[in-house]
């Protein structure tokens, strides 16, 4: 008998910090509304749902907890019995204990959605996978901002989101958009099983 997958959603860094004009252009603008529909659907079935806050410990910093940058988005209000957990690094998983969490509830399977695709979002999922965690990324579920590289040039929002998901798919996660990810939990005559390349 094949065992029963538990998989835990991972919402990382949807706080208001990010609605401040200094972090420039951002790719995606529907990336909100595919985290809500699939955290939505996690509360209804009753899934493990784990919220990330970043803490800055800067006062002048959009996401130090004396700022409104520090509370979550409209709508993403953790409700009762979901885990709420603070970083103030890039890693979901560094002085958090969240490792720890996703064992004790035997959790194998772990979907990421949320902000940054190049910083955190990128960060957690690489120690994910190699924390041997069967890891997802929800490619419309994360946004990016344009970058400056080290010579000065702009590099637009849609290509450094695309470029990060390229490094993670096949190495260190699975890259799929929510929709396809969520069809797959319950496949039909016109789906098929989401399989990860990962061992």
């Amino acid at each position: 008998m094949v065992p029963k997958v538990k998989r835990a959603l991972l919402l990382i860094d949807v706080q208001q910090a990010f609605l401040h004009p200094k972090w420039g252009p951002r790719n995606n603008p529907q990336a909100e509304e595919e985290m809500l529909f699939v955290l939505n659907e996690w509360r209804r079935l009753g899934w493990e749902v784990i919220h990330i806050q970043h803490r800055s410990h800067h006062p002048g910093s959009v996401f130090h907890p004396s700022n409104d940058g520090f509370r979550f988005k409209e709508g993403f209000d953790p409700i009762p019995g979901e885990t709420v957990l603070e970083k103030d690094v890039n890693s979901a998983f560094i002085g958090t204990g969240l490792e720890e969490h996703l064992r004790q509830l035997d959790v194998t399977e772990v979907v990421i959605a949320g902000l940054t695709t190049p910083h955190c979002i990128s960060t957690s999922a690489r120690m994910s996978g190699n924390l041997g965690f069967t890891t997802f990324v929800l490619s419309d579920a994360t946004a990016a901002f344009d970058l400056v590289d080290p010579d000065g040039r702009t590099l637009d929002a849609t290509l450094v989101h695309d470029v990060s998901l390229a490094t993670l798919h096949g190495e260190f996660a699975t890259v799929v958009k929510a929709t396809d990810y969520v069809r797959a939990l319950f496949p039909d005559n016109s789906g098929a099983s989401l399989q990860c390349p990962l061992p």
